[in-house]
């Protein structure tokens, strides 16, 4: 990885996405399709994303192990439990 190796925070990463799909969505309006409850869906998705999130976190809080991935040295366990129980990937 190099030079950027953990020096961009996921959250970071997120947002910069997000905003680089919403700047697309304002620059190209003719490649928009409307389909009904687009709202509804966009709105489950986000608060399914939201779900993991946060039970991934208490699954790390029980383990006793960090959650910043910038700080790899500060992991004690590998956790498979919880959510991590369905990843592909344990995290650690």
């Amino acid at each position: 990885m190099g030079v950027l190796q953990l020096k961009i925070p996921p959250v970071a990463t997120a947002f910069v996405t997000a905003a680089l799909m919403w700047f697309t969505s304002r620059a190209a309006p003719a490649l928009q399709f409307e389909f009904p409850y687009r709202n509804t869906l966009a709105l489950s998705l986000a608060v399914a994303g939201a779900v993991i999130s946060i039970l991934g976190v208490v699954s790390f809080r029980r383990a006793g192990t960090t959650v910043n991935p910038l700080t790899p040295g500060a992991s004690s366990t590998l956790v498979r439990s919880g959510v991590y129980t369905f990843s592909r990937n344990p995290m650690y």
